[in-house]
């Protein structure tokens, strides 16, 4: 089976810890990225195909390269929601005569903990009926109003059940209806099926998606298809109308950590926050820092509270669906897009300061790994290791540092440091000048072909 990870989104939704450019398949809330785990968790089936947008193509590396295991990927060259993305994966796997494969479609950024139970569902439905798709539904545990629901006609867990209708998100009170029924089910968006059977649907059906993707030659031409490609979900364009939609009811143990409250739930205070709480005449509080600090309440209940550099999240809970709606209503783009970390292919690095004539980073380089050479028009960098080993080289001249030495690099002068130990190199650099964006940045050499 290939399972195929969908890893697009706009990180709006656990905001201001996710944003534009680092979703939350990108974010470490559980000491990996998201995405990494869901990596590691399909690693023994075969290699997985990851579908992405370009734009996020640079975080998606840094997780690739930290992999002992290979992994396809596809990077669109634009968002047009999931149907053109697993039309897209068809294709691939029609090019590579794998359409007679089970395919297995999960979105990146959810959370199962008893991948035991998965494995289990999957070989079951490897055994089916191969004209059909299959989807894994979640038995609720609590009337929930962020998640879809499939209606089965007669639920039997383990095995293939009749779909009678899907139901969108749906209000308080009729998810308490749906939770009270034995027959309804939470839509996880995990797709099962062969491609084959999908791509004849799609020629079937004359689906302009297809009539599309499939013109694309050796993925040569992406850019130029995407710019014709109707935009729509994989639940309308094909669940709702494909003749042969079988649920699997799963006990897999799920999230799909939509929203605060529902990371509220998955992730216990304990360990997501351990830093000092003082707590005065207040409960049921969330808290979560990005730095290290403490947290004081006095006479609060039932918060939740988010706290990065540039921004503070102070939300009722129960109310945090509505966090899309406050990024779209944030004017300061910086607040929405970026984040104070950036994750880079060979690493990643974190702003610990920013002022008018100076900034300080702290970056972090993987073993084995090494920066571009480059030269910076607008600042001068002073770098200090505070961990590992170095190889930096100063306009072709290269030097060995180490724990507590520094370099001091003028603007203009070409440069590049590289990992040459076992463990991650970490240094703080020191930029004063006159600009830092990060397009101040001229390359001569790239092992990620960023010239």
């Amino acid at each position: 089976m290939i399972p195929v990870i969908l890893s697009g989104g706009s990180g709006q939704r656990l905001w201001p810890i996710s944003r534009k450019a680092t979703p939350k398949q990108f974010c470490q809330f559980l000491n990996e990225p998201l995405l990494e785990l869901t990596l590691k968790r399909l690693e023994n089936f075969d290699a997985p195909l990851l579908i992405s947008n370009i734009n996020l193509k640079i975080p998606t590396e840094n997780i690739l390269n930290q992999l002992n295991f290979p992994v396809d990927v596809l990077y669109e060259p634009m968002a047009k929601n999931t149907a053109p993305a697993i039309a897209l994966a068809a294709k691939y796997l029609l090019e590579k005569k794998h359409d007679d494969h089970w395919v297995c479609v999960f979105p990146a950024d959810h959370i199962i903990e008893n991948t035991a139970e998965l494995v289990k569902n999957l070989n079951y439905i490897s055994t089916q009926k191969e004209d059909a798709i299959y989807l894994l539904g979640i038995q609720p545990t609590e009337a929930k109003t962020g998640y879809g629901y499939i209606e089965v006609d007669t639920l039997q867990f383990d095995k293939a059940c009749d779909v009678r209708r899907f139901h969108e998100k749906p209000d308080q009170s009729t998810a308490l209806t749906y939770l009270k029924k034995d027959n309804f089910l939470w839509n996880s968006g995990i797709f099962i099926f062969k491609p084959k059977t999908l791509i004849h649907y799609f020629e079937e059906t004359h689906s302009k998606i297809w009539q599309h993707i499939k013109n694309i030659d050796h993925f040569h031409n992406i850019t130029e298809v995407y710019n014709k490609i109707p935009s729509n979900s994989f639940d309308y364009e094909v669940l709702e109308n494909f003749h042969n939609i079988k649920c699997v009811p799963s006990r897999l143990k799920w999230s799909d950590v939509g929203t605060w409250d529902e990371f509220a739930k998955v992730i216990p205070q304990h360990e997501s926050y351990k830093n000092e709480l003082i707590s005065i005449n207040s409960k049921n509080n969330y808290f979560l820092a990005s730095d290290k600090k403490a947290i004081a309440t006095i006479g609060v209940k039932d918060l939740l509270v988010i706290d990065n550099p540039d921004s503070l999240l102070i939300c009722k809970k129960g109310n945090s669906e509505a966090v899309k709606s406050v990024v779209q209503n944030i004017k300061n783009e910086a607040v929405t897009t970026l984040n104070n970390f950036e994750l880079k292919p060979w690493g990643y690095f974190k702003v610990l300061l920013e002022e008018d004539f100076h900034k300080v980073k702290k970056i972090c380089v993987y073993p084995n790994q090494q920066l571009s050479y480059q030269s910076h028009q607008n600042r001068n960098e002073c770098w200090v290791i505070t961990k590992g080993s170095a190889e930096v080289t100063l306009e072709n001249e290269k030097m060995k540092l180490s724990k507590g030495q520094s370099i001091y690099i003028n603007k203009n002068q070409k440069h590049r440091i590289a990992n040459i130990g076992d463990e991650h190199l970490v240094f703080i650099e020191v930029q004063t000048g006159s600009y830092f964006g990060e397009d101040d940045i001229t390359r001569f050499e790239d092992d990620y072909g960023r010239i």
